[in-house]
């Protein structure tokens, strides 16, 4: 039985911790890895009997100007002491982002030790130390072949790219769009402008300019800091006077619960790695709309399992979107199965867990 440790950097319930819990969740059961799993803190979902846990508060340790506390140091030590004891064979990073001190301590005490990293971002800037933290580790995972290709061709060696996954799928009688006069349309992201929360609204200006039956709902919190930003969409949706149709829902931890109160949901990202609200709202039979752009493009086929948009048209997803409730009962129940056949075929464990033997392997 190969030993495995899974480190997580970042605390909260982002995309990267929901697709380490849907792999866990099945993961956690494999007869041929022992499971170490190192966590920032205690999450009662990722909280199983059959992986023994740590938490170790290191994520802002890696601050290369200031360490401010000396608690993160001796977790940091800790994990160092977990490896000499625990002795695995393989190290998997569940992202880089602040995991690079770490990734090169590690390969400069261990070599012999595998580490697999997990890429979830593009990265604009690459200090010498990022790039070195990705040129030493054996094995790579990209989330999508969008951010693979975002990267040299030295640093693509043994590495796959590997989707996220989405265990859970709802299948119910309630069909976006179909026999309804008064249509749910969502957005799921935190608050910031990279997620494109003024493009929705303004999206939502110019649909509710030709029809009063659509209502618009933004789900998200403000959490990283975007409180002016938020501030600007409110001044958006009064000056425009578009308030009673329009509603802030905040942050919402059952997600599919959400979801499944739309008919639609909107990415509309400025820039996605993957877009995993994707697959959530596709194994809810969601109908979802995004820009052609990133990740998402990967996962939608145009007016099969969704629709993409020009990036950054405004009006061209405004008219798509208008366009909708139009569509003949058979087409609006075919994207509907589409969407969760999509989710079934291609974003599953066992798609997953192939993948990652495959680059376990070499193959």
């Amino acid at each position: 039985m190969k030993k495995i440790i899974i480190f997580s950097p970042n605390s909260g319930w982002g995309g990267g911790e929901k697709s380490l819990y849907n792999f866990l969740i099945k993961f956690k059961n494999n007869e041929n890895f022992q499971i170490y799993l190192i966590l920032p803190e205690y999450d009662e979902r990722l909280n199983f009997s059959q992986i023994k846990s740590y938490y170790y508060p290191v994520t802002y340790l890696i601050n290369y100007r200031k360490v401010k506390n000396v608690k993160y140091i001796r977790n940091f030590i800790k994990i160092i002491k977990l490896i000499k004891n625990i002795k695995p064979d393989y190290f998997y990073f569940n992202g880089l982002y602040k995991s690079e001190l770490l990734i090169l301590l590690i390969k400069m005490l261990f070599p012999e030790l595998i580490i697999i990293l997990h890429i979830r971002n593009i990265f604009f800037k690459m200090p010498f130390y990022r790039f070195l933290a990705i040129r030493i580790s054996n094995k790579k995972i990209f989330i999508s072949k969008f951010v693979k290709q975002s990267f040299k061709k030295s640093l693509q060696e043994n590495s796959k790219v590997i989707y996220n996954i989405q265990n859970e799928i709802i299948e119910t009688d309630n069909i976006p769009f179909y026999n309804k006069t008064k249509y749910q349309i969502g957005i799921f992201s935190r608050i910031s402008p990279e997620k494109g929360q003024l493009d929705f609204i303004q999206i939502a200006k110019k649909v509710i300019d030709s029809s009063k039956n659509f209502m618009f709902n933004i789900y998200g919190s403000t959490l990283y800091g975007s409180e002016d930003y938020y501030k600007k969409l409110e001044k958006y949706i009064k000056e425009h006077k578009i308030e009673s149709y329009i509603k802030f829902h905040g942050y919402k931890k059952n997600i599919l619960e959400e979801i499944l109160k739309n008919d639609a949901i909107l990415v509309c990202s400025h820039f996605e790695p993957f877009g995993r609200v994707i697959i959530e709202a596709m194994a809810c039979g969601r109908i979802v709309l995004s820009y052609d752009y990133g990740g998402p493009s990967e996962i939608i086929k145009n007016g099969f399992n969704g629709f993409l948009i020009e990036y950054k048209n405004i009006d061209g997803f405004a008219k798509r979107l208008l366009s909708i409730p139009s569509l003949p009962a058979s087409t609006l129940i075919e994207i509907y199965q589409n969407s969760i056949n999509t989710v079934k075929s291609k974003y599953n464990y066992d798609s997953f867990y192939r993948l990652f033997k495959e680059l376990l392997n070499g193959d």
